[in-house]
């Protein structure tokens, strides 16, 4: 707009001192002219014409060099000033940032620790994405484990996905080591409907039912290999329950995850719990749900 301004301005006194001017050229060319001397009066006009319009050119480039001069200074001021307003809004602009970044790290710092607050008094000490980022971890656990190992799921397929475990379960049961494998009751409706929620094939719908068959008979082959004293360390029971998650307790550590509709249960999350001491936090919660269901459970034969 201010652009627009400037150009008519200059366009105005452009064009009056181009008029005066021409006009001036014509009272002289009158006044040269040999009419002069026939029109006497013409001549009085024409010097009239003349000085006016001298006086109007005089005008217009004294307005053009410094009138327009420093109406450009006043523009270039009033410039520099919308620049230094335009300054001033970008530091209150980039103090309005600051101020909410800040808002809104001491917010997240509030809800961080709110949420550091919330697991130490669960107990609860890792999420996993997936069941298999357990299984990687979960053969160093065993070779470590102290007093108890617990096993609970539908087939526990566990047993045959961990490399060495039949040795590893050799040498735990020698050292004392207590073991307890919990599979669901082969009962076929109930691994039927599991293998349907898991989508899987119809051609394969027995496959959990085989695996836990298969899982059972090799625990069993290696307990009847072991010595008296190693055999009672080894435990195998079947729960007839709706099977609601798997879970891996070891010493203090407890690992449950979920079973979910259309989902195999090997990508689904799973989470670790720490033993806090006067039963508190879910590892308790989660461990008497195991001790419920060994309790109610019958001994495989």
């Amino acid at each position: 707009m201010a652009e627009k301004i400037k150009f008519s301005r200059q366009l105005i006194w452009k064009t009056i001192g181009g008029v005066s001017l021409t006009i001036f050229a014509g009272g002289l060319f009158f006044i040269l002219s040999d009419l002069r001397t026939l029109y006497p009066a013409g001549h009085v006009i024409a010097w009239t014409i003349i000085t006016l319009s001298f006086a109007a050119l005089v005008g217009t480039v004294i307005y053009g060099v410094v009138v327009e001069r420093i109406n450009e200074a006043l523009f270039s001021i009033r410039d520099i000033l919308r620049d230094m307003a335009t300054k001033d809004d970008q530091q209150l602009i980039k103090k309005e940032v600051i101020d909410a970044t800040t808002i809104i790290k001491d917010t997240y710092k509030l809800a961080t620790k709110d949420l550091l607050n919330a697991s130490n008094e669960l107990g609860l000490d890792m999420v996993y994405k997936i069941r298999s980022e357990v299984e990687k971890i979960l053969k160093d656990k065993l070779e470590n484990a102290k007093k108890e190992v617990k096993l609970l799921g539908i087939s526990i397929t566990i047993i045959s996905r961990i490399a060495g475990f039949k040795e590893i379960l050799e040498r735990k049961t020698d050292d004392g080591v207590k073991f307890q494998f919990l599979f669901l009751e082969t009962k076929e409706e109930l691994y039927k409907q599991r293998a349907k929620d898991e989508n899987y094939p119809h051609d394969n719908i027995e496959y959990l039912i085989q695996t836990a068959t298969s899982n059972i008979r090799l625990l069993n082959s290696i307990r009847e290999k072991l010595g008296t004293s190693q055999k009672t360390n080894i435990e195998l029971k079947m729960y007839n329950a709706f099977p609601y998650m798997p879970m891996f307790i070891i010493d203090n550590e407890l690992y449950v995850g979920m079973y979910l509709f259309g989902e195999t249960c090997a990508i689904t999350p799973m989470f670790r719990f720490i033993e806090k001491g006067d039963r508190q936090g879910a590892y308790h919660t989660f461990h008497e749900h195991f001790t419920k269901l060994w309790d109610a459970a019958t001994p495989v034969q």
